[in-house]
This record gives structure tokens, sequence and C-alpha cells, in this order.
């Protein structure tokens, strides 16, 4: 199945500009409403943040001059992740219709980016602006992920669905 959905990243110090995700899954039934499900998804994700940061993506730089102070950062983050976990469906009297709750674990492999820096003189409010490229191309394991959903079967073979996914490390 493939798939397309907002990226709604919660970072502290980083605000999140907009996201957007596309993917591809595939899944086994089982009887008893349970489905085993993996995923490859890729996330792209464009931020600001008033602060450097290595452990949200920007890493620390010094001053072009003396007299320039930092102001904030611009970068696009695009990130692949692996995923696979358990579904439980619950149906409803329709049969139509069936709520889902999910679990399930991920990796992540962050993609290189590039990070605008952009500094200011505060006396006549001239800005610089540096960019540097970020090669941190690593796979971090150990992401929970829980889904929240509902599922509508519009044929035998074919239905719709809408699934929220929360991710932890």
């Amino acid at each position: 199945a493939a798939s397309a959905g907002l990226v709604y990243p919660n970072e502290p110090g980083v605000h999140t500009l907009y996201g957007w995700s596309t993917g591809l899954s595939a899944a086994i039934e089982f009887p008893k409403n349970l489905r085993l499900w993996s995923a490859v998804t890729q996330l792209n994700v464009n931020f600001t943040s008033e602060e450097m940061g290595e452990s949200f993506g920007v890493p620390q730089i010094s001053s072009p001059a003396p007299e320039f102070v930092f102001k904030e950062a611009d970068w696009a983050q695009s990130t692949w992740q692996f995923s696979a976990g358990i579904d439980r469906y619950f149906p409803l009297k329709n049969r139509k219709l069936q709520p889902l709750i999910g679990l399930g674990y991920a990796a992540v492999r962050w993609q290189p980016y590039e990070v605008s820096y952009d500094f200011i003189r505060s006396n006549d409010n001239v800005e610089w602006s540096i960019v540097k490229e970020v090669e941190l191309k690593q796979l971090i394991h150990d992401f929970g992920i829980f889904r929240l959903g509902l599922d509508y079967k519009l044929t035998k073979k074919w239905n719709a669905e809408i699934i929220g996914t929360y991710r932890v490390h």
C-alpha cells in the first residue's frame, strides 16, 4: 500500500515550518483482527531555530566576525524510517468501520542536509548568512511507534485507512 501524510515533529528548541511524508507498506492479516505490518517511509521536514545544538541537528559554528551574533538557523531535513509492528482492529456492528490501535519498532536513517545560519550585527541590523552541509549519515535504532486509526472496508478486497502515528525514542 502507498501512503502520504503530514509530519509534526516536537523537538525542544526547534520550530517546525512544515513537513510531509510518503511511504510504502505491506501487511499480513490474521484471524482475531490482528495485522502484522512493515513500512518504509520518507519524511521531509523544514525547521527553524534560534539556538544551535547537535541534539536537534544544528552543529555549533563560530560567528563570522566578533560583532555578529547568532540570530537563527533554517534547514530541511530528510530521513528514511524503516518500521514494523502489529495492529489490533475493533470491528463495529456494521463491520465496515473498524477502529485500530498498533505498536511497532522503527529505525531512522538521516540524510545529509544543509543548515543556513543567520547572524546579525545589532548596531545596524546587517545580516550575514553561512551555509554549512551536515553529513549525518547514520542509522538510529530503538524508536517506538504508536498507531491509532480507522479502517473502512470499501469492498471485499479494498479498504481505506486514516492512521495517526507517534514516534518516540
